[in-house]
């Protein structure tokens, strides 16, 4: 009786010694990329952020023209006036009496809410309010004074993927751009 396991010449397949070697490359060859993955990933998420409080910026300067009032984008801390310092929630809102203020009659129209974990978003805004106010030509005023730097987000274990929300007061011009700068991980912790 034959076995129907049983091969006659050169078997087909690979040996045990041939299968461990290519566990052991693809190992080594995951743990040389996790490192540059996690930057990756870092980037994406500082990326993500920035877009969103730029598109909240886009939207408080289309609100002051449109409907010719100051439109106010500002750090919340409940996501329904304007208070302290921390851009991890932010609000805008057309400013119809000029108080700086979500007043009566006055609503929240759009609401900014960091959900990403290990991004650290930072004021940057050093005149005293922490306002980004948009007049009815569209031109910005940043605080109390001319600082055109508003929020900076990073990473701390990639603080060189950083990124700073710059508000043009001059240009009526919202744009954001990086800065390279490795040693900046004091500003981020």
């Amino acid at each position: 009786m034959k076995r129907p396991y049983a091969h006659k010449g050169h078997q087909k397949g690979f040996t045990f010694i041939q299968m461990m070697t290519v566990l052991v490359i693809l190992g080594i060859s995951g743990a040389i990329a996790a490192p540059s993955f996690a930057k990756v990933i870092a980037k994406g998420k500082v990326n993500s952020l920035s877009n969103e409080l730029l598109t909240l910026m886009h939207a408080g300067r289309m609100e002051a023209i449109r409907t010719r009032k100051n439109a106010i984008v500002c750090p919340s801390g409940n996501g329904t006036q304007c208070s302290g310092n921390d851009w991890s929630t932010a609000i805008m809102f057309s400013d119809s009496n000029g108080d700086g203020q979500v007043s009566s009659g006055e609503k929240v129209l759009r609401v900014f809410k960091s959900t990403q974990k290990g991004v650290v978003i930072r004021n940057q805004i050093s005149s005293g309010s922490t306002k980004v106010t948009f007049r009815p030509n569209g031109i910005a005023q940043v605080g109390t004074g001319s600082s055109q730097d508003v929020v900076s987000f990073c990473s701390p274990n990639f603080p060189g993927e950083s990124k700073v929300l710059k508000v043009g007061t001059s240009m009526a011009r919202t744009r954001v751009s990086f800065t390279l700068n490795a040693s900046n991980k004091e500003g981020c912790l």
